[in-house]
């Protein structure tokens, strides 16, 4: 069995909302660190045939941010 062992009233930090870190990619201009611009990667994604995990392509070129 499971056991967190971290103590929910003492947290080691707190997590952003997720409008809180909309607000930060929009502000410093970050998306393209979220998801790879590229349209060929966003048409294409890889799929686990074992486990049914989904993950989106990246283009690989690392010429973005």
């Amino acid at each position: 069995m499971f056991h967190d062992t971290v103590d929910s009233a003492h947290p080691r930090f707190s997590l952003l909302s997720l409008d809180e870190q909309a607000e930060l990619v929009e502000k410093h201009g970050i998306d393209t660190l979220l998801f790879c611009p590229d349209s060929w990667a966003l048409r294409h994604v890889f799929i686990n045939q074992d486990t049914g995990e989904v993950a989106r392509a990246r283009c690989n070129r690392w010429d973005c941010l």
